[in-house]
């Protein structure tokens, strides 16, 4: 068996006959499907993302007994192969992933719609944790499997998934999306997020905003702050500033603290940010290991899946 790099949108896994066996997968090109036997090193890149799952796991869980607070992990699968997520959700029971493109995170949860298995994956939840524009909303918020975007940092993107979820889910009345305020504690040009400071005001622009999603937006559930550390260096005083703001802003809105969630830490820093009173992180290379250079896969996007040598041209 060999292992190849293939565009999501030529050669799409079509299903996974996934068990605890790890015995076979199916894959699609253009003009042909086919079923070959798992491979040992595909049995093996399986069973290492489950061990580093436990190894996560486990060391979040005693972070949460020594700090007394409860944190979700969020398995961050972008340009993963779908069958590590059925992997980690069946054999790992563990239920939440982070997607950060729109386009990938609506072909993954289409194709885990057409499975005939389906209905097992009813309670796999996505988080959204990538940069959204307003024009992707429509898309975005169609996803079944889809629970909450961490990436809303304007009143524009909010009043645009506000639009979409009242036009998409008017029979449901019920029917909401968690949300996330992202901030910008870096002060990054590279990043998105709320500024800290906006016209000499600490928190000036992210409790407009917070306030605008709470008083004017009855379809997101608004469920705390997010933000990313410095790249390369040391994240605790980004995750220091996220603090500043949520003592801020819960005496601006009169919610305590304790109500008010921070998604805050990754592969490189989430200790420190548990630590520091986070109660969401997002692994992905922790648990899933390394990536492509984003260079690889932007347009069109690639993940690594494994053929028959004998198919390949």
């Amino acid at each position: 068996r060999k292992a190849v790099r293939v565009c999501w949108r030529e050669r799409r896994v079509i299903s996974r006959g996934f068990g605890g066996n790890f015995n076979s997968k199916r894959f699609i090109s253009s003009t042909e499907s086919f079923t070959i036997t798992m491979s040992e090193g595909l049995k093996e890149e399986v069973e290492g993302v489950l061990e580093s799952l436990k190894i996560a796991q486990d060391r979040i869980k005693a972070l949460e007994q020594e700090k007394g607070t409860k944190v979700r992990l969020v398995a961050v699968s972008k340009v993963k192969p779908l069958y590590l997520i059925e992997a980690v959700f069946k054999e790992g029971h563990h239920k939440t992933f982070g997607e950060n493109y729109v386009q990938e995170l609506l072909e993954k949860s289409a194709e885990l719609q057409k499975k005939q298995n389906a209905s097992e994956f009813n309670d796999l939840e996505f988080h959204f944790i990538g940069h959204l524009q307003s024009n992707k909303c429509r898309q975005l918020v169609s996803v079944p499997h889809l629970t909450v975007i961490e990436t809303v940092d304007n009143i524009r993107l909010a009043n645009a998934l506000q639009k979409e979820m009242d036009k998409q889910y008017s029979g449901d009345s019920s029917k909401k999306m968690g949300v996330f305020v992202q901030v910008n504690t870096s002060g990054e040009d590279s990043k998105s997020g709320v500024s800290i400071y906006d016209e000499g005001r600490k928190c000036n622009g992210v409790i407009e905003l917070v306030k605008h999603i709470r008083t004017n937006c009855p379809r997101l559930n608004w469920q705390g702050l997010m933000t990313i550390g410095a790249y390369g260096g040391d994240a605790s005083p980004d995750f220091e500033k996220l603090l500043q703001v949520r003592s801020v802003l819960s005496s601006q809105i009169n919610i305590p603290e304790s109500e008010i969630e921070l998604s805050m830490g990754m592969s490189s820093d989430y200790e420190t940010a548990i630590q520091l009173g986070s109660t969401n992180v997002r692994l992905g290379s922790t648990i899933f290991g390394g990536r492509p250079p984003k260079s690889e896969v932007a347009k069109p996007k690639h993940i690594l899946l494994y053929k028959d040598p004998n198919s390949l041209n």
